[in-house]
């Protein structure tokens, strides 16, 4: 029982060291500046992945329904309604409703429930379920992030665990994540954006 135990802790700290080492890396073994901590924050254009470069581990699952959840209020933006629910976006595909990517953009009145302040640049932003809002006047619209961006959890589905160049990322909106040790645990690190 005890050796157990100890072979558990054995494997979890080794998983904590590799983890460390890979938060130290980027894609080409460089060191990152101090980002989304509010000071000396640097803002780095996200890096620009070729999809054909990718190979699919882990598929994403999709939610699809046939009836939209009470309470949805209908947002026209770009000449298309989208229905929005608890932090959630919802597009109208062959007379089922599926979850989809926030578009850019687009504007809420609210934040969701649960959501979470985040710094971009050293500026707040506040983020939910792979979506990134920063306030209006009106609101708050969403927008794309930087590389950089530090997030505390992924979306629950939609998400593909994938391979570039032998490293693995979680996608999410063709934004491309990789997992990091901070002192608040395991995060999330925006690293790219996969190409079309």
């Amino acid at each position: 029982m005890k050796r157990s135990i100890i072979i558990t802790l054995a494997m979890g700290l080794l998983f904590i060291i590799e983890l460390q080492i890979f938060a130290e890396r980027d894609f080409h073994g460089d060191r990152h500046g101090d980002r989304g901590r509010g000071r000396g924050a640097v803002v780095v254009e996200p890096h620009r992945f070729s999809r054909n470069k990718v190979v699919v581990v882990k598929p994403r699952r999709v939610r699809t329904m046939r009836v939209l959840p009470r309470g949805y209020s209908t947002i026209a933006f770009s000449g298309r309604n989208y229905y929005y629910r608890g932090g959630l976006f919802y597009g109208l595909f062959g007379g089922a409703y599926t979850v989809i990517a926030a578009p850019i953009g687009i504007r809420v009145r609210i934040l969701p429930v649960g959501y979470r302040r985040i710094f971009i640049g050293g500026a707040p932003y506040f983020y939910y379920s792979g979506v990134y809002y920063r306030p209006v006047d009106d609101g708050y619209e969403t927008i794309e992030p930087t590389s950089g961006t530090i997030v505390p959890e992924l979306p629950q589905d939609d998400v593909d665990k994938v391979t570039i160049d032998g490293q693995t990322y979680y996608e999410y909106d063709k934004i491309l994540y990789k997992p990091i040790v901070t002192d608040n645990g395991l995060q999330y690190q925006v690293a790219g954006k996969l190409d079309k």
